[in-house]
């Protein structure tokens, strides 16, 4: 063994903190631990960097180097070429390596023979996503190769290629067509966290899959906004509304107070804390409340949608 490719690397995921790249540590460290002096043959990990990568910073150890697409890696012997192709999506690092003598695709997480989805059927698609669109781009991309068979990096061998990547694509178009008909039946502005509850509900998912899947709606329902699918709407709530359904006039709280005069008195002190930040003050105040309103997981906390952000369809 003189070279470990890595499909890709992420932590904070699901129980994989740490991410995938110290597997290969612990293999080092082994190979370390068993050679001689004498024969202690150089070792090199490679992988795409990430976005937020440069050059002087690879993942926790000075064997990992990046590589530069669109590179293609030969065995000693020449009798293999393992071609780079940078498939992000499920990470924006992500790459898949094409075995151009044998057609072999292998995918790493851009393709799942077990997947976390969405669906009651194995629907071959991979809602772990980072970026939405970077993903349907990478599935367009590995179509085109038409492979004779792929070696994904969850579950077993996938023999039609072709027809399963095809399928990936074919899921998340079905997942966005549903996500659209249930913001433009609404009677009314329907929340971001609304959808996503009749999204989960519909598809009756465990819960281990809630936090992904809601990050997977939301990003579906930014690129339906993208596409003027959908606007947004602002629904203020009104007094009735934040008292629980009772007259806010008639409900008597401290110091004799009725409950829309509290509201008020809030609402212009929060008012006036607002205007004593600093911008930056601001922009943190914002962020920490999206965090504390928000479960979402690490790889997801780019997906900018608050849950009470409502919609109407075109």
């Amino acid at each position: 063994i003189h070279t470990f490719l890595l499909t890709h690397w992420h932590e904070g995921v699901m129980s994989t903190a740490g991410g995938h790249h110290s597997g290969a540590g612990h293999i080092l460290r082994f190979m370390d631990e068993m050679s001689t002096p004498l024969n202690k043959p150089p070792i090199q990990v490679l992988k795409l960097p990430r976005k937020t990568d440069t050059p002087s910073e690879a993942p926790s150890s000075s064997n990992v180097h990046f590589l530069t697409p669109p590179n293609k890696i030969q065995t000693p012997n020449k009798d293999a070429t393992l071609r780079i192709i940078p498939a992000p999506g499920h990470s924006s690092d992500h790459a898949c390596f094409y075995l151009e003598e044998e057609d072999i695709l292998i995918s790493g997480d851009a393709i799942s023979s077990t997947p976390y989805t969405p669906t009651s059927t194995n629907t071959p698609t991979h809602t772990i996503i980072e970026d939405l669109n970077a993903y349907l781009k990478s599935l367009k991309t590995l179509e085109q190769l038409v492979p004779r068979l792929v070696m994904p990096g969850h579950g077993d061998l996938i023999l039609d290629g072709m027809q399963y990547i095809s399928s990936a694509l074919g899921s998340q178009t079905t997942f966005s067509s549903q996500i659209h008909s249930m913001i433009t039946i609404s009677p009314t502005p329907i929340s971001t966290k609304e959808i996503t509850s009749q999204f989960i509900s519909f598809h009756s998912l465990p819960t281990h899959q809630h936090l992904p899947v809601t990050a997977l709606v939301k990003m579906h329902i930014l690129r339906l906004e993208s596409q003027s699918k959908i606007v947004r709407r602002n629904v203020a709530k009104s007094d009735t509304q934040t008292a629980g359904g009772m007259d806010p006039t008639k409900i008597i709280g401290p110091g004799g107070l009725t409950m829309d005069k509290i509201f008020g008195h809030v609402q212009n002190s929060r008012r006036s804390d607002w205007e004593g930040l600093e911008e930056g003050e601001r922009k943190e105040a914002i962020s920490r409340l999206k965090r504390e309103r928000e479960s979402l997981l690490e790889m997801h906390r780019g997906v900018d949608l608050g849950g009470e952000v409502c919609w109407v369809g075109k």
